[in-house]
């Protein structure tokens, strides 16, 4: 499993064309939030209706672990339902970091774990003389307390983040000569401290290719053990592959070629390891979705690659799979995907559909539409809904928090959230401008993640940090931090 890469943004850009602003920024933070609601998003019902029914024991205090807090198995905990989410518990956000005058001075992408339901941590990506910073961001008193650390080698890039058992991984190339890179795994557990910067892991060592279009999704298979899926392309011809391998003990994989192509551009890999199978999910940038099923020896037989139809809602300006992750219920994987469609003239925005829902495993090998991901929502107005790639999954929980996109192709001034149950709940929303969070910053905001803190059926907390640029002091970003209350 992986999270989307940094191309999520670069795509979406690429696909809606005209549209000049994919998240906006913040500033002039305020407490203020409004009544529930979703302006004129419609639920879609889910096929299967109740909870899958096998819980994970945490009950409704919500660990960190990101599994649904009621089981349907005869505890008394009462049924999911919709919570309110409108109080922020800080009076103003905190400011974890401030990169004025520093180099580079903004954020390029972010990422967010929870440790605890008073620690998050966040992978930010900058891509500069900083490759990434993680941040662990302690708000169990009364001021939050930070912790970080830096990988500060010119010339790397995040390719993006991914889940390890007890922790999250962050995924860096780093130039090899003329047209190189080498791929490492920076590995963070939630047991141990941020700093020291932990050791690279090798993945891979390419030559021959464009370090501008390279992806990667990597499956930890075993403490040390990573399946490895790299999308290239040549570095003078439009050929493009997917090349997998295993990277064990340190030793970088070897690759063998799973396909080559002329015209698959595929990215945005997200990785889903089911049994003895490994389902890879792309996206090309014509909007042409596909997976393949893969043996998750690193080999290629009898690989299997099949095309994946939208929701056909429209004309399909970008259309992805957000996340994939192990269901609570035994039999179940929990796939997330987003699709954004044209209006009714072909030549603007006209939805947003999110599909968070949990799928049986024998249906993967013939799951061609994404309709069968049976329960989400969309917006008809793309401003009431969170315009973003980065929305994911906690356990059952999905969650995506981000401005609306206007008429205009610019960030509303509000922020919108959706959190929806892969069982068929929404169990949380704000949208919209009389509703929506943070109103008068979202026009400021690049980047805005989310984290589980407390979790039950009655009351919750998720944990928010976005990155906001200042127009006062050369649009350089500060990340804030900011923790939101639901409630019956």
């Amino acid at each position: 499993m992986r999270r989307p890469s940094p191309f999520a943004f670069a795509l979406l850009l690429a696909c809606l064309g005209g549209c000049a602003s994919l998240l906006g920024d913040f500033d002039a933070p305020s407490v203020a939030a409004g009544g529930d609601g979703g302006g004129d998003a419609t639920a879609e019902a889910s096929s299967s209706g109740a909870p899958d029914g096998s819980g994970d024991g945490t009950g409704d205090d919500g660990a960190a672990d990101g599994k649904k807090p009621t089981d349907g198995s005869g505890d008394t905990s009462p049924p999911l339902g919709t919570l309110t989410c409108d109080t922020l518990v800080l009076a103003s956000p905190f400011v974890v970091a401030d990169r004025n005058g520093l180099n580079p001075n903004g954020f390029t992408d972010l990422a967010a774990f929870a440790v605890s339901p008073t620690v998050t941590r966040v992978a930010a990506t900058m891509n500069g003389a900083t490759v990434f910073t993680v941040y662990s961001i302690d708000s169990s008193g009364a001021v939050p307390t930070v912790t970080s650390a830096s990988l500060a080698t010119g010339g790397g890039t995040v390719l993006g983040t991914m889940r390890v058992a007890g922790g999250f991984g962050v995924i860096v190339q780093s130039p090899v000569g003329a047209n190189g890179s080498s791929v490492s795994l920076y590995v963070f557990r939630d047991a141990a401290p941020v700093t020291p910067l932990p050791a690279p892991v090798a993945l891979a060592s390419l030559s021959g290719i464009s370090r501008s279009d390279l992806g990667a999704a990597v499956v930890e298979l075993a403490a040390g053990t990573y399946y490895v899926a790299i999308m290239t392309k040549d570095a003078t011809a439009s050929v493009y592959g997917l090349n997998v391998g295993i990277a064990t003990g340190g030793v970088a994989a070897n690759f063998t070629a799973a396909e080559t192509s002329s015209t698959k551009d595929y990215q945005l890999p997200v990785a889903v390891h089911v049994g003895s199978t490994i389902y890879l999910y792309v996206s090309a940038s014509t909007g042409a979705l596909a997976f393949y099923a893969l043996p998750d020896s690193g080999t290629t037989a009898g690989v299997v690659r099949k095309p994946l139809s939208g929701l056909a809602l429209g004309k399909v300006f970008f259309g992805g799979m957000l996340d994939g992750v192990g269901g609570s219920a035994t039999g179940k994987t929990n796939l997330a995907y987003l699709e954004e469609d044209a209006n009714d003239a072909g030549n603007a925005l006209g939805s947003l559909s999110y599909r968070a829902a949990a799928v049986d495993d024998n249906a993967l090998p013939t799951l061609t539409s994404v309709s069968s991901i049976a329960f989400g929502k969309t917006y008809s107005d793309p401003a009431v809904g969170p315009f973003s790639a980065a929305g994911h999954f906690f356990g059952d929980d999905f969650a995506i928090i981000a401005p609306g996109l206007t008429s205009g192709g610019g960030s509303t001034a509000w922020v919108n959230f959706l959190w929806l149950d892969a069982t068929g709940v929404v169990r949380g929303e704000r949208s919209g401008a009389v509703q929506g969070l943070l109103p008068g910053i979202g026009t400021f905001v690049r980047r805005m993640v989310t984290a589980p803190g407390v979790r039950g059926a009655t009351a919750a907390t998720w944990n928010l940090a976005w990155s906001q640029y200042d127009p006062a002091q050369g649009n350089s970003d500060k990340l804030y931090f900011q923790t939101l209350k639901c409630h019956l």
